[in-house]
């Protein structure tokens, strides 16, 4: 009785075992144990010669797999598994090598694929297969296996000694509020996968080493041992045992070092995968390479003219070279074409009917859009480039940090090929210079060229003279007639930086003069200190952006942090601390606006300045003039008559009294931004004054009363 219920509990615990194992086990590590046990009894039991040939094709094919697995994942821990499967592969191959060596030594044949191998890869040659197999076991030996341990050693040390510190840093951003709870728990187990991974690749590179040295001793116990066998028991001659078994033993050594090799070079693949760059590109190993290769169209060009040059060695075959060299070329200008092409599109999202737009698509401050329907590549990139270039030298000269000029070339324009937005709205159209010549004049003075105008242009402010644009072979006539004139591109480049010298200060607000405090802090932090502390920063951002709209430099930021700081405590309106700042640098605007430290300009008769200084009005939003409109505009007349009688080019400066000056210079802004208005005190001792004109108006007479 006692007997039959231990059966019963034995037979009880055998069927739970069973289906612990067969049902709710995952499958895939019952076959995976099953397999690594057939491996071991491969290595015991003999097997045909058709079943090896079917091992030896599944473990080339295993290798291929592999090293197009590693080129198509992301990061080196997608496919952490990889020093257990290096060890499978391993003790795959090593199993393989010792059947077929049983076979090669008792029956002298190891089946189809090494016999191919030996008879037709190196074509029944010995020693052609001995050098082969040698280069092979000394590459993955020496070359590949070293480089790759070395790789995962050095990995494995680097990710030890960083962990602590990026614990440190997930556990900073998850107190933060940065992350959750739950990205920090997956960042962590992140971290420890890499660490272990590489620290696992440094042990498993040595059984790549370890079965590159098998591969040769098996080789050699085959060559040896197989000539012995035939020799001394089948009776076999010298020569035709020493011709079958180094065939069969350099088949047997291909075999196993070309998978071998595959798999070392999966290994450095995998291993020298750089994490960092994976993590912020989704794109897998190949298209990284193709991207990072084709990145730089110089470098294919350059290396052009190398082929081209080994071609003109003689003895060297120069259709080979003037080839690569001549496609190395085309694809360098091709890639630089695209590279324009891509940098001269907007970087706006496109979206479709269909999609459903989640993000804020604030406006772009400065663009230049392009036809889409006009083909003037060449153009446009020139364009893009003047534009850029002038908007970099008012950073240079004046300190005028505006946002970057983006381009948009998918749009439809009707009445011009290209046109100049700010804040996505037309400040100017244009159409794309084609080296042309751009004649300031009247058409009295090129009447007898009007057969040859392209086309006419209002100028600016000049009521009696128009731009007439003409074509670039009348320059000699143009300059025997002293008629001005300027290149279409130098049009272009006037217009945009009028454009960028009135709107972008703008786009000087709080963000930018907070940057500005901070660079002064790094030199000077204590004058940053007494600045932030007497003047606001919406102050500071206010008086460094009137400022900019007067076209001075703010380049010497430390003495415009000096004199608010001196002046800061007595007056708080922007406008008066304007021009206690203009008065402190005013050497600086005396020198932009001079030649040969002589300023040209216009004065203003006194009674127009005292009847401006009549009509200014204070309110709690600031001073403003109320000039009668009719009185204004005859100002403006009286300014356009004697600019032109004058110079115009020379003409850069209007001086008025200092109480008024800021007024003038709101009163003429929009019509001559061109022209600058100083106050006399703010002329330096040492600079001269050439009055060109003085403007004047008949000043109405005041009512009478009674």
């Amino acid at each position: 009785m006692t007997t039959s219920t231990n059966e019963s509990q034995v037979h009880s615990t055998i069927s739970s075992l069973t289906r612990e194992l067969f049902l709710k086990g995952n499958r895939s590590e019952i076959i995976g144990a099953a397999l690594i046990m057939a491996i071991v009894i491969a290595m015991i039991l003999p097997l045909p010669t058709w079943l090896l040939d079917i091992l030896i094709a599944i473990n080339i094919s295993i290798s291929c797999l592999l090293i197009v697995l590693v080129m198509q994942i992301r990061e080196s821990i997608h496919l952490s598994t990889f020093p257990a499967i290096l060890l499978i592969t391993t003790l795959f191959r090593v199993s393989i090598n010792v059947s077929t060596t049983r076979h090669i030594l008792l029956e002298g044949e190891a089946g189809h694929i090494i016999e191919a191998f030996g008879e037709v890869v190196v074509g029944g040659n010995i020693v052609v297969g001995l050098v082969v197999f040698i280069i092979l076991t000394m590459i993955q030996f020496l070359v590949i296996t070293k480089g790759s341990e070395r790789v995962a050693e050095v990995g494995a040390r680097f990710a030890l000694d960083a962990m602590p510190g990026k614990q440190l840093a997930i556990d900073i951003e998850a107190k933060s509020g940065n992350i959750s709870t739950a990205e920090a728990q997956t960042r962590r187990s992140r971290l420890a996968t890499e660490s272990q991974f590489f620290g696992a690749m440094d042990g498993a590179l040595k059984f790549v080493k370890g079965d590159a040295i098998a591969g040769i001793l098996i080789t050699l116990t085959n060559l040896i041992g197989g000539m012995i066998i035939g020799i001394t028991q089948r009776n076999m001659s010298a020569s035709d045992a020493g011709r079958l078994y180094s065939i069969l033993s350099i088949g047997d050594a291909l075999v196993a070092q070309i998978p071998a090799l595959l798999t070392s070079i999966t290994a450095g693949l995998l291993i020298t995968r750089i994490s960092g760059a994976a993590e912020k590109s989704s794109a897998h190993m190949g298209s990284e390479i193709t991207q990072q290769v084709t990145f730089y169209p110089k470098a294919w060009m350059t290396a052009s003219i190398a082929m081209a040059a080994f071609g003109f060695i003689p003895g060297m075959p120069w259709p080979v070279f003037f080839t690569l060299s001549a496609g190395s070329l085309t694809y360098g200008f091709f890639l630089l074409k695209a590279q324009s092409q891509k940098g001269r599109e907007s970087k706006q999202p496109q979206y479709t009917d269909f999609d459903e737009i989640r993000e804020f698509q604030p406006v772009l401050p400065f663009l230049l859009r392009f036809d889409s329907t006009k083909d003037n590549v060449d153009a446009r990139i020139n364009l893009v480039r003047i534009a850029r270039r002038t908007r970099n030298n008012l950073v240079v000269k004046y300190g005028l940090v505006s946002p970057a000029i983006e381009t948009q070339s998918d749009v439809k324009l009707l009445d011009a090929e290209a046109e100049f937005c700010h804040n996505e709205v037309r400040v100017f159209k244009m159409d794309i210079p084609c080296g042309y010549r751009v004649a300031s004049c009247s058409a009295a003075d090129i009447e007898a060229m009007s057969e040859q105008v392209i086309r006419v242009e209002p100028h600016p402010w000049h009521q009696e003279k128009s731009l007439f644009w003409l074509p670039s072979e009348l320059e000699a006539t143009l300059n025997e007639r002293k008629i001005n004139h300027i290149s279409d591109w130098e049009l272009i480049e006037n217009k945009i930086e009028s454009a960028l010298f009135r709107l972008a200060p703008r786009h000087f607000g709080v963000e930018q003069a907070s940057k500005l405090l901070k660079w002064i802090a790094s030199g000077h932090p204590e004058l940053a200190k007494e600045l932030e502390r007497i003047v606001p920063i919406q102050r500071f951002t206010d008086v460094m952006q009137r400022l900019l709209l007067e076209r001075v430099s703010i380049r010497n930021v430390i003495r415009i942090a000096e004199i608010l700081i001196e002046w800061g405590q007595k007056e708080r309106d922007p406008a008066i601390l304007v021009e206690c700042i203009r008065n402190g640098i005013s050497r600086e605007i005396a020198n932009i606006n001079s030649e040969d430290l002589t300023l040209f300009g216009l004065l203003f008769d006194p009674a127009i300045e005292e009847h401006i200084r009549s009509s200014i009005r204070q309110t709690a939003f600031g001073d403003y003039v109320a000039l009668e409109s009719a009185y204004l505009d005859k100002l403006k007349d009286s300014l356009y008559d004697i600019l032109k009688t004058v110079n115009e080019q020379k003409c850069k400066v209007i001086l008025t009294a200092p109480d008024i000056r800021s007024h003038v210079r709101s009163l003429i802004d929009n019509k001559f931004g061109d022209i600058s208005v100083m106050s006399m005190p703010e002329v330096p001792p040492d600079f001269k004054v050439h009055v060109l004109g003085v403007v004047s108006v008949e000043t109405p007479s005041s009512p009478q009363t009674t």
